[in-house]
């Protein structure tokens, strides 16, 4: 794994869990596509460029006060990462998210998230 891209990655998440949404983008690709999975009915499968992770994440926080995503493992070969993290805040307190990320030249051009990290694993084609 490029030790470079799980950086990228987690600098984005320490963007994100400032509120520094402008500064988490700047590790994010123009076209991104971004999956949001199967565990969020409220949401769209598929948001694609900047405005589209915005309006998710909008979409996404708005029920909640307030909430962070702290990685806890990783893993990753080549162009992709996948990650383990805790999701801390809002009405459930903590919950595991697991995420795939696959990065080119440095910028992010598609996320998923899983139901599991055996599902993220094998989508990230690391299993």
């Amino acid at each position: 794994m490029s030790e470079s891209n799980f950086e990228l990655v987690l600098r984005g998440y320490e963007r994100w869990n400032q509120g520094d949404f402008a500064g988490a983008l700047e590790f994010i690709h123009p076209d991104v596509e971004w999956r949001p999975g199967p565990l969020l009915p409220d949401v769209d499968e598929l948001y694609r460029g900047h405005d589209g992770v915005l309006r998710f994440w909008d979409e996404f926080m708005t029920p909640f006060e307030s909430i962070s995503i702290e990685p806890i493992r990783h893993v990753g070969g080549g162009d992709d990462v996948v990650v383990q993290a805790l999701g801390r805040g809002g009405v459930t307190g903590k919950i595991e998210v697991f995420h795939h990320y696959t990065l080119l030249h440095g910028r992010l051009v598609s996320f998923r998230a899983y139901p599991s990290w055996e599902q993220a694993l094998a989508g990230a084609g690391l299993a």
